[in-house]
């Protein structure tokens, strides 16, 4: 008997693992980077957590600004869902290439690009009933998410608009996945047209979570750091590859958090207004059946 118990758990043990190796083999990869001054990156490294965004702290004033009748309601900015208890947001892009982007998130080139590569799944998040839907992806944990989902582990493309989107009906920031949520998750990845230059990309934490962390009267979240893949240096960036390779193996030294990251150079498109890396692009080649958004390829 006891022999059949082993070999039951063995054979089970096996499925298991088969079964991983084919999740694996199946999972795609949804890349998404985040410009920051060089600065900001060695804080990002040694503390490694990420800067969160407060929804009414944003530079843009049509931010979270639902379309109103009357314009008084303009001065609530009815989302605000949520000035009680508003989620943080990260902040991503789709692309590396942009020389805006790079100029003004980047300290005008000299800065960095950090690569992140989060193993996703699409899913559609209702707003106010089964067809009215706005896209979203599921970081890994893909299984737990009809009973019970985790902004962190929902990544919403921003839409942009020539129109504001509607209010909320009730204000409440709720993660059930119910259609307040969809509702709210309308409102918060809405954008003016303009900015569809930076082809956002949106997670939102609550600030309560248990990741985060403040310094200086701002909120930091440690949670997606475990996908980060690699940094990509500005082509004006006054470090080598080699200096921020030793800097990092250092600090690994000192912080058991820290992962191996890979490190790339960029480069001035010969003819292109575009911001290149070829040792990435060519990382970017080897991945392209996994990719989400083969457009990423596009470079």
């Amino acid at each position: 008997m006891k022999r059949k118990k082993r070999y039951k758990k063995s054979v089970n043990s096996h499925k298991k693992i088969c079964q991983n190796i084919q999740n694996k083999e199946n999972e795609k990869r949804l890349l998404l980077y985040r410009y920051m001054p060089y600065e900001a990156f060695e804080k990002t490294i040694e503390d490694w957590s990420l800067k969160l965004t407060i929804p009414y702290e944003t530079n843009d004033p049509f931010e979270f600004m639902p379309r109103c009748q009357d314009l008084k309601d303009i001065i609530s900015k009815q989302i605000l869902t949520a000035k009680n208890n508003p989620p943080g947001m990260l902040c991503f892009s789709t692309s590396m290439t942009s020389a805006s982007m790079w100029g003004h998130y980047a300290d005008r080139h000299k800065g960095v690009c950090l690569i992140f590569d989060f193993p996703c799944v699409p899913r559609k998040v209702p707003i106010t009933s089964s067809t009215d839907t706005i896209q979203s992806y599921v970081i890994k944990k893909y299984e737990n998410l009809k009973i019970k989902p985790d902004p962190k582990l929902l990544i919403f493309p921003v839409i942009y608009s020539t129109q504001r989107p509607p209010s909320i009906q009730r204000h409440a920031y709720d993660a059930s996945g119910g259609h307040d949520f969809g509702q709210l998750m309308r409102l918060l990845t809405a954008k003016d047209q303009s900015w569809e230059i930076e082809q956002e990309h949106r997670i939102f934490i609550p600030i309560k979570d248990r990741n985060n962390s403040i310094k200086n009267k701002m909120i930091f979240s440690s949670f997606h750091m475990e996908y980060l893949r690699g940094v990509i240096l500005g082509p004006q960036c006054p470090y080598s590859k080699n200096y921020i390779w030793l800097w990092i193996e250092q600090k690994k030294t000192i912080s058991k958090k820290i992962n191996n990251i890979e490190i790339y150079d960029s480069e001035y498109h010969p003819t292109e207004y575009k911001i290149i890396s070829k040792y990435w692009i060519e990382n970017l080649q080897k991945m392209k059946s996994n990719l989400i958004l083969p457009s990423q390829l596009d470079i």
